[in-house]
């Protein structure tokens, strides 16, 4: 279609999350309260934990979260942890198409070129960047246009299948043959760097880190926070012939393994993805489905999820205390490389809390990043269950 006009571009702004005032978009900043000091500070100063980040979020009643930090604000290298941040990009994209639905503004025929030219309408330049070539999200690549409300393309995954097509990581022609629902399970719940790749290129990595910049996860300012920067998987060939790649953006700096402090393509804080877990536990992530479309992606699948060594950890904590180790529920991702991360909420019945741990990958050979984030994690759980519930 011919380039879309300015008037039937700005119909579009009011519908749109990056066009919204940032004070009503922004994430419920998560605080340190220092009422957990005494309980949680003699973990924190053990040596194999001193120079690590991390997070308690204690989640008791309807609202609200009760946190402990030590080093929140310190950005570290996630690894693969960062692709949540892709998952987060693409629930706001869908509210967004949802509400562009409901106001007869888009079909499946001029969505792209849409979304790729409202940008120039935006007063921030570094949002208008966001219609250059590989910036921008292609809707017809990830959305079926014939549901209502518009959704992710492709029915309920098949999981058993999926483990079986990518059971290390998808090869590049098969990605054509699942939907783009399955590639972000397969990124989510498998950490597969190709279904990851693909998404990217089709979100657009510009676009992803302007949704985490407008909820208030990266500060552009302070260079800390959220930010995904470089594409996972380092081919061009893990795509198939014809998809768009990921267009990388300027690095952050951050602590990587031993903490030396570099440009990493793949950063956060503890507190950063303290506020992810809290806006999607306490329904304050944008949306009327968004909090949802969060859970539903991060939920720990038997077979199918990547492992949390911080749930092996809480595990066998409550082994040792006589009691059961089957969670009610769980929503994690593991990031391994490169300073290894973990993001994990639990729930055993009435005991509802959040653990966010960075910079685990080592201090020494004694402690590699998993075993760190299994013996913290199994430290820290006798003292949460203590807590009155």
């Amino acid at each position: 279609m011919a380039k879309p006009t300015d008037a039937e571009l700005d119909a579009l702004t009011p519908h749109l999350f990056l066009f919204q005032d940032l004070v009503s978009t922004l994430l419920p900043h998560v605080a340190h309260d220092p009422s957990l000091d005494s309980l949680f500070d003699p973990i924190a100063a053990l040596p194999q934990f001193s120079d690590i980040s991390f997070g308690v979020l204690l989640y008791r009643g309807a609202t609200g979260v009760r946190a402990y930090f030590h080093n929140p604000d310190e950005n570290w290298d996630i690894g693969s942890g960062g692709k949540t941040s892709i998952l987060t990009a693409a629930v706001v994209l869908r509210n967004d198409l949802r509400a562009l639905q409901g106001a007869s503004l888009v079909t499946a025929a001029n969505a792209d070129d849409l979304l790729r030219y409202v940008w120039t309408r935006h007063n921030r330049l570094d949002f208008k960047k966001l219609s250059n070539d590989g910036n921008y999200p292609q809707p017809s690549k990830i959305f079926d246009f014939s549901k209502s409300p518009i959704d992710f393309e492709g029915g309920p995954s098949d999981f058993d299948f999926l483990k079986l097509l990518a059971p290390d990581t998808i090869e590049p022609n098969d990605l054509s043959a699942i939907t783009f629902r399955d590639r972000l399970h397969l990124t989510i719940g498998h950490s597969d760097n190709r279904a990851a790749r693909a998404s990217q290129g089709q979100l657009g990595i510009a676009y992803i880190n302007a949704v985490l910049q407008q909820l208030g996860l990266y500060s552009p300012q302070q260079d800390t926070g959220f930010r995904v920067a470089g594409p996972y998987s380092v081919k061009e060939s893990d795509l198939p012939k014809g998809w768009r790649q990921p267009v990388a953006i300027k690095r952050a700096l951050g602590k990587g393994a031993g903490g030396r402090v570099t440009d990493i393509p793949y950063c956060a804080t503890a507190r950063t993805l303290a506020m992810l877990m809290t806006s999607m536990m306490r329904n304050t992530f944008p949306g009327a489905e968004g909090p949802n479309g969060l859970r539903d992606f991060l939920l720990k699948r038997s077979g199918f999820s990547y492992r949390s060594f911080a749930l092996e950890g809480v595990q066998l904590a409550r082994q040792g205390m006589g009691l059961s180790d089957v969670p009610t529920v769980a929503y994690s991702k593991l990031g391994i490389l490169w300073a290894n991360e973990e993001f994990l909420y639990v729930e055993f019945g009435p005991v509802r809390f959040g653990l966010v741990m960075l910079g685990l990958l080592p201090k020494s050979k004694k402690w590699h990043g998993g075993a760190r984030g299994w013996d913290l994690a199994s430290n820290l759980y006798p003292l949460i269950h203590g807590l009155p519930w």
